[in-house]
């Protein structure tokens, strides 16, 4: 198990199972983030490792090997929160599902073609444009829900972790984000996820005109 301590820093633990039962313990100064992986997961493998929300208190987890996905976890709200969210979301990535299967069926008959039949390989290119548009708008409407969630909830930590979300992974405008971190309550403000995404925005922007540049050294050539 890793999990963001009260530093903000990522501290991972063993935790050793007895009679199908674990336990762990440690500090966070908020709701945080906790990734659980088996010794079995390796690499990318997601059947054996999860992301989850965490937060002060107890919390009892319930998880089988190769069965991760179906985790429960009580006593973290904001997770309970984030699996709402998530399953308002179901039918839409059903949709994109289905369009990533047409994907996949195009590049497995292009993967024929690529070497031998030059003509036909790029006609199934061009074929293969029209879905991975479809693909980019329902991803737009998953946004969209997320970025929903934080307008309506400016006193959730959920919506500032959804908004670093769509910082770090699409992209989100850095006016855009500032301006709804700055709108956020004053505990929101203060979480790692708030507070992670204003640095970023501030080394983008650079220190303010009239203001002391950060020393640098430059070796000569």
């Amino acid at each position: 198990c890793s999990y963001r301590n009260e530093f903000d820093k990522w501290v991972t633990k063993d935790c050793e199972i007895i009679n199908g039962r674990f336990s762990l313990n440690g500090s966070i100064n908020g709701p945080s983030e906790m990734s659980i992986s088996s010794k079995l997961a390796n690499g990318r493998d997601e059947i054996n490792a999860i992301d989850i929300l965490i937060e002060p208190g107890n919390m009892e987890i319930s998880l089988k090997e190769n069965e991760f996905k179906s985790i429960k976890v009580e006593g973290s709200s904001i997770q309970q929160k984030y699996n709402s969210l998530e399953k308002s979301k179901l039918p839409i990535y059903t949709r994109l599902q289905s369009k990533s299967h047409s994907l996949d069926a195009f590049d497995s008959i292009g993967y024929f073609y690529k070497m031998d039949d030059t003509i036909r390989f790029n006609q199934l290119l061009e074929k293969r444009k029209p879905i991975l548009a479809q693909m980019d708008q329902i991803r737009d409407s998953l946004n969209q829900i997320n970025m929903n969630y934080v307008v309506a909830h400016p006193n959730e930590f959920l919506s500032a972790y959804l908004l670093q979300w769509q910082y770090l992974a699409y992209h989100l405008n850095k006016d855009t984000a500032k301006f709804y971190c700055i709108n956020f309550s004053e505990p929101v403000q203060n979480s790692y996820w708030t507070k992670s995404v204003l640095k970023d925005i501030n080394i983008k922007e650079g220190p303010a005109i009239g203001a002391t540049a950060k020393d640098f050294t430059v070796r000569d050539m």
